[in-house]
């Protein structure tokens, strides 16, 4: 079987037609996963957005709520106040403690 002039031109004629089919599906291709990643992107841009309800949303309020009216008051970080009882048994403690000569006397030998 020979190639003839006429099939030559015949094949070199539809050169041209099946390059613009092969350049379609690879543009086709890279179209499609343009596509696929820009509704990728939404559904992300989605999530981000959304408010999630957590599972133990209701521990939180409760256990503040639970704090303070066992006694705890105000933000865990302070310090509560000495009554006045308890300053004036710590001033009683120092003053039986407390030496009368201190500081009166010095010793320069040593």
């Amino acid at each position: 079987m020979a190639i003839t002039p006429a099939d030559l031109q015949t094949l070199f004629s539809q050169i041209d037609k099946i390059a613009k089919d092969v350049h379609a599906q690879k543009e086709g291709a890279q179209l499609h996963r343009s596509m696929e990643i820009a509704v990728q992107q939404k559904r992300d841009l989605e999530k981000t957005r959304a408010v999630n309800e957590t599972d133990n949303a209701g521990e939180g309020p409760d256990k503040l709520k639970d704090e303070k009216s066992a006694g705890g008051g105000g933000s865990p970080g302070r310090r509560k106040k000495p009554d006045e009882k308890e300053e004036n048994a710590a001033s009683a403690a120092l003053s039986q403690v407390r030496d009368p000569n201190l500081g009166k006397y010095l010793d320069l030998e040593g």
